[in-house]
């Protein structure tokens, strides 16, 4: 079981490890200021499917380490909600994988909703989205950001980004009438 010594980084420190995030040492910084939430987001996983909670922490703690190697090519301010992000779709990652092996967690699974939900969203995510962009723009709207928000991310004009929404709206909707 994974224990996070580091102290806690105020928002300041997190934009100023932001601005150095080229830096090795602002990169072992923050992640280390994460390790305490991927564990516990990895032990809340274990808890709900059964699965083993240090395998479910090793992929947590490769989500931190992968999100923050990829932030420096992201742009925009909320590293804690990207790396929540990572977090969550490499544990998912991980159950997903147990569920197509033929691996029983279904006892778990249906006892808290809250995963199945999860993981039926993620699939339905991979069926609609056709592309990189789709998907980002899917993640910042689950992350709270506005369409004028995605838009300066992206370069485009905010009705772009609600023009693919809508898009991705209509191909839900065939997938859930299918």
């Amino acid at each position: 079981m994974l224990l996070c010594t580091a102290k806690k980084l105020t928002d300041q420190e997190i934009n100023e490890l932001i601005k150095t995030i080229h830096l090795k040492k602002s990169r072992d910084r923050i992640a280390m200021a994460f390790i305490g939430i991927a564990s516990t987001i990895a032990l809340r996983y274990a808890h709900s499917t059964g699965l083993d909670a240090d395998d479910l922490q090793s992929e947590a703690l490769l989500a931190v380490v992968d999100a923050i190697s990829r932030f420096h090519n992201v742009n925009h301010n909320n590293i804690g909600g990207y790396i929540n992000r990572y977090i969550h779709q490499y544990c998912l990652r991980y159950i997903k994988k147990f569920l197509r092996q033929g691996v029983d967690v279904t006892e778990h699974l249906f006892t808290n909703d809250n995963i199945v939900s999860t993981i039926i969203a993620y699939d339905l995510i991979d069926q609609i989205a056709k592309t990189d962009i789709e998907r980002e723009i899917i993640e910042y709207k689950l992350q709270g950001y506005s369409d004028y928000d995605i838009s300066l991310d992206f370069n485009c004009s905010r009705q772009s980004v609600w023009k693919i929404r809508k898009t991705l709206a209509r191909r839900l909707l065939k997938c859930l009438v299918l």
